[in-house]
C-alpha cells in the first residue's frame, strides 16, 4: 500500500503548474515544497516544514543543476546552511534564468534533511524541480519527489 501511495504522489506531482501559478507537493515527512516562476525570469523555491518537523541547519539545503541544460544565471550548486542545528524559519531561494537559453526542460535537484522535532531523527529527502518552455511562451514548472524515506 505504501508503494502505491508513493507512486500516486509522484504521478500527481509530475503535473505541471499552470503558467504563472504556484505548484507544490508534500514530501514523505510533510514538508511542503513549492515552486513558482516569476515574470518568466526567476524560479522561486520554498520549503515549508510543518510544526512538528524542522529542517537540518547543519546538513543544509542543497540546490544543484540536474541536467546539462544551463539557463541559470546564478552560481550553482548552492548549499544554504544555518548557524544552528536547525533552521528556525522556512527556506526561500530564487534562481534567475535566461529565458532565451530555455529551449528544453532544465531542472534543479533539491536535497534537504527533515528532522522530527521530538525524536531528533533526520532523514534526507530529494525533489526535482523542472522548468520548461510552454507552447504559449510562458514557463511551466513541475516537481517530482526523487528520494526520501
Amino acid at each position: 500500500m505504501k508503494r502505491v501511495v508513493a507512486i500516486l504522489v509522484v504521478l500527481i506531482s509530475m503535473t505541471p503548474a499552470l503558467a504563472g501559478g504556484v505548484t507544490g507537493l508534500l514530501s514523505a515527512t510533510d514538508v511542503k515544497i513549492e515552486a513558482y516562476v516569476n515574470q518568466g525570469r526567476t524560479l522561486a523555491i520554498a520549503l515549508l516544514p510543518p510544526s512538528d518537523v524542522t529542517l537540518s541547519g547543519t546538513l543544509g539545503v542543497a540546490f544543484a543543476p540536474a541536467n546539462d541544460s544551463q539557463p541559470w544565471t546564478d552560481e550553482l550548486p548552492r548549499v544554504v546552511t544555518a548557524d544552528a542545528d536547525y533552521f528556525d524559519s522556512p527556506i526561500l531561494e530564487t534562481f534567475p534564468f535566461d529565458r532565451g537559453r530555455l529551449r528544453q526542460p532544465a531542472a534543479i535537484a533539491v536535497t534537504f534533511g527533515a528532522c522530527f522535532s521530538e525524536a531528533r531523527i533526520c532523514v534526507l529527502e530529494e525533489a526535482l524541480i523542472t522548468i520548461s518552455p510552454a507552447t504559449d511562451g510562458d514557463v511551466d514548472v513541475a516537481i517530482v519527489l526523487t528520494g526520501g524515506p
